[in-house]
């Protein structure tokens, strides 16, 4: 039902089993008819929302999408979601959630993109808002996922960080700079070094991880962040990392007098590694050969490498 107003405009008042459901007003009766069809379109095909639930904020969505993640996923990817959650604001958190089309959020995205940041950054948030927008369809606040085919633009970029691994004797000299600081730190980075474990798998490596025949060897089945729960290596896939004799000295007198659940590496009060301290034990920045090595952590199995020249 469409009637005109004393102001001009044109109130449209859809009924549904007699009651009014969803009441909106118009500057142009062609628009007025072309919004209620469409409503009553969505009434005869089961899958009609009222428009008033889409006139929550996008930021007070996203907290409930939010909230209903903790438990169903790992802590660390929650903990990532929650960043991004945080960021929505500037951009499209403060808009009504039944307003945001796909060329709002194209456009949301595209603006990150030529402000700098880094487009697996903006593909991260893109998936983030994916998420949101399908918890408000699932709990029949919007109609449609405005997310749906959204393209993260190329963009600059950034060149490719070129690196290359550090040599035996480059990896020794670390570790001997590293031996005036801290003996078991300094062995930590060199098995590492010539294991290429992530630090993760190596906080994680408990005694019954360990073999001495029929090879020597380490069974990596987890690989947990620092603060966070273990879970199973990137790829989910388990592996056995065999061991030259150099890492092997290095592990086998850490065995003896443990139980099979005791950690291999753990700090002097005897507590699991923590990346930061063991970084401070060995003195990491003046050590490590400057600004030119890192430890990629989690993120490479390669993990002492140096920037190469360009």
């Amino acid at each position: 039902m469409i009637g005109k107003l004393p102001s001009g405009k044109y109130r449209v008042r859809v009924k549904h089993r007699g009651k009014v459901v969803a009441p909106k007003s118009f500057v142009r009766l062609r628009d007025a008819q072309r919004w209620e069809d469409e409503q009553r379109r969505r009434i005869d095909l089961g899958v009609w929302v009222d428009p008033r639930r889409g006139e929550r904020l996008v930021a007070d969505v996203a907290s409930e999408w939010l909230a209903s993640r903790r438990g169903q996923v790992s802590s660390s990817t929650w903990t990532t979601d929650k960043h991004f959650v945080t960021h929505l604001t500037p951009t499209l958190g403060n808009l009504p959630i039944g307003q945001v089309t796909r060329a709002r959020v194209e456009s949301a995205l595209g603006e990150l993109i030529s402000a700098g940041r880094a487009r697996s950054s903006v593909q991260r948030l893109a998936a983030v808002l994916s998420g949101i927008f399908g918890y408000a369809v699932r709990e029949q606040i919007i109609v449609s996922n405005p997310c749906a085919g959204v393209r993260v633009p190329p963009g600059a970029g950034k060149p490719p960080r070129s690196v290359s691994p550090l040599s035996r004797d480059e990896l020794h000299d670390v570790v001997a700079a590293q031996r005036a600081f801290s003996l078991s730190g300094a062995a930590v980075t060199l098995f590492l070094g010539l294991t290429g474990l992530r630090w993760g798998e190596l906080r994680s490596l408990r005694v019954a991880d360990v073999q001495q025949a029929p090879v020597p060897a380490v069974r990596i089945s987890v690989s947990p962040s620092d603060g966070h729960a273990e879970k199973v290596p990137r790829g989910r896939r388990r592996r056995l990392v065999p061991l030259v004799p150099e890492a092997w000295s290095i592990v086998e007198p850490l065995l003896d007098g443990r139980s099979p659940r005791d950690y291999v590496f753990t700090s002097p009060q005897g507590d699991q590694l923590n990346e930061s301290n063991w970084k401070r034990s060995v003195r990491w920045e003046s050590t490590a050969m400057g600004a030119e090595c890192t430890i990629f952590g989690t993120r490479s199995p390669i993990w002492c490498c140096r920037a190469a020249s360009t």
